[in-house]
C-alpha cells in the first residue's frame, strides 16, 4: 500500500532547477533536496526516499556515479532513479539505463509528464514490494503446511497403528480372551479413533484458515483442556520412550488467542521436549500470569540447548537436530511458533534449566472481557 504521501528527493546542483521540481512535486509529495552526489547518497542512506530525481550532469560526483553507488548497497539499491538530463544522445540514455535509471526526462520537463513518470514507478516499486512479501508469506505458509501434516501423520500413525495392533491381537486371541481384557482393548481403541477424529476435524479447520489467508480470530478460552488435549495427544509418543508428561495449568486460567494457533504452539512445544527428552524424563506444561500477560512454558529434564543455537533457535535458517531416540525433524515448528505468538502481539523464547533440559517459554497480552 503506497504511503499518503511518498518522498521524492531531487538531486540537481542548480538552485533553480530544484525549486522548478520542488515546486511541482510539492502538493503529492514530501520533498527532500540535494545539491550534490555526496549529499544525494547520505540523504538516501538516512532517509530511503520512495523515488530520487536525478540530474545526470554534477561536478564532482555524477548523477551516473551517485546511482551506481546506491545500486551497490543493499539498503538503497530498490530505489527507483528517475534521471534528469539536457542531453539527449542515445549514448547517454544508454549509460542511465545501466547505471540503474528506471526512467530518464530530457530537461527542460514537462511537468504533467514529470507527475505521471514519478506516479508510475513509485506504483511499480510497491507493487514490487508487495510482490516480494507476498512470495515470503506463501512460503511461510508452506513450510507451516508441511509441518503440520508431518506432525499430523506422524500422530495419526500412532493412533492408528496401536488401535490396529490392539484389533489384530483381539482377533487372534478372541475365544481366550477375558471380558474385562477386551473392554480395556476396546476402549483404548474407541479412545484412538476420537483422538484421530479431534486430529482430522483440527487439520480441516486449519486447512480453511489458509484457505481465508490465515485468518486470525482471537477469543477467551479455558487454557488447560487445551493443554491437557495436546498432552494426551503426545502420550504414545511418550510412552514409548518412558517419558512422564504433566499439565500444571489453573482450573479457571483463560487465554485471549486464536486456539487453532495455541493449539499448534503447544503441539509443537510438546512434540520437541519429548523428542529431546531421554527414557525416564519429564516434561511439564506450566501457565501464570503476571504484568497483564499470560505465560505458558513447556519445560524438560532432556538434553538442553547448545549455547550457541539459544539465540538462533527460531531464526528461518536454523537446522533441526536428531532426538534422543534419533527422531527426525524439519526445524519449522519453532519458526511456526514464533509466527503465531507475534501474531499475537506475543514473544517466545528459550532457556537452559539450571538442572538440565531446556523451557520453552510464551506469553499472550492479557485483553479485557
Amino acid at each position: 500500500m503506497l504511503p499518503e504521501k511518498p518522498t521524492v528527493l531531487i538531486v540537481d546542483d542548480q538552485p533553480i532547477n530544484l525549486r522548478l521540481a520542488a515546486e511541482v512535486l510539492k502538493n503529492d509529495y514530501r520533498i527532500l533536496i540535494a545539491d550534490n552526489g555526496e549529499k544525494a547518497i547520505k540523504a538516501t542512506r538516512e532517509r530511503k526516499p520512495d523515488l530520487i530525481l536525478l540530474d545526470i550532469m554534477m561536478p564532482e560526483t555524477s548523477g551516473i556515479q551517485v546511482a551506481k553507488i546506491l545500486k551497490e548497497d543493499n539498503e538503497t539499491k530498490d530505489i527507483p532513479i528517475i534521471f534528469l538530463t539536457a542531453k539527449s544522445q542515445p549514448e547517454d540514455t544508454v549509460e542511465a539505463f545501466m547505471a540503474g535509471g528506471v526512467d530518464y526526462l530530457t530537461k527542460p520537463f514537462q511537468k504533467l509528464e514529470l507527475l505521471q513518470r514519478i506516479k508510475t514507478h513509485i506504483q511499480l516499486s510497491y507493487q514490487k514490494k508487495e510482490l516480494f512479501q507476498t512470495g515470503l508469506e506463501l512460503k511461510q505458509l508452506n513450510e507451516e503446511k508441511n509441518k503440520l501434516f508431518s506432525m499430523v501423520a506422524h500422530d495419526l500413525r500412532n493412533f492408528v497403528g496401536g488401535s490396529h495392533g490392539l484389533l489384530k491381537i483381539t482377533l487372534q486371541k478372541f475365544d481366550q480372551m477375558d471380558r474385562e481384557t477386551l473392554r480395556e482393548y476396546m476402549e483404548i481403541v474407541m479412545e484412538n479413533l476420537e483422538k484421530t477424529t479431534l486430529l482430522m476435524n483440527e487439520l480441516l479447520a486449519w486447512s480453511h484458515k489458509q484457505s481465508h489467508a490465515l485468518s486470525f480470530s482471537p477469543q477467551h478460552f479455558l487454557l488447560k483442556p487445551e493443554v491437557l488435549k495436546n498432552l494426551d495427544n503426545y502420550k504414545t509418543m511418550a510412552e514409548g520412550k518412558n517419558i512422564r508428561l504433566i499439565g500444571e495449568v489453573p482450573d479457571d486460567m483463560k487465554i485471549f488467542g486464536d486456539r487453532l494457533m495455541i493449539s499448534t504452539i503447544l503441539r509443537n512445544l510438546i512434540h520437541n521436549a519429548i523428542k529431546y527428552t531421554d527414557s525416564g524424563g519429564t516434561v511439564t506444561v506450566t501457565a501464570y500470569r503476571e504484568n497483564d500477560r499470560t505465560y505458558v512454558a513447556v519445560i524438560d529434564t532432556g538434553v538442553g540447548i547448545p549455547e550457541e543455537y539459544l539465540h538462533t533457535i527460531f531464526d528461518e535458517k536454523a537446522e533441526s537436530k536428531p532426538g534422543t531416540s534419533g527422531e527426525k525433524g524439519t526445524a519449522v515448528g519453532l519458526k511456526v511458533c514464533k509466527n503465531y505468538v507475534e501474531k499475537h502481539h506475543g514473544s517466545i523464547y528459550v532457556k537452559n534449566n539450571a538442572g538440565g533440559g531446556a523451557r520453552f517459554e510464551f506469553y499472550i497480552p492479557e485483553q479485557a472481557d
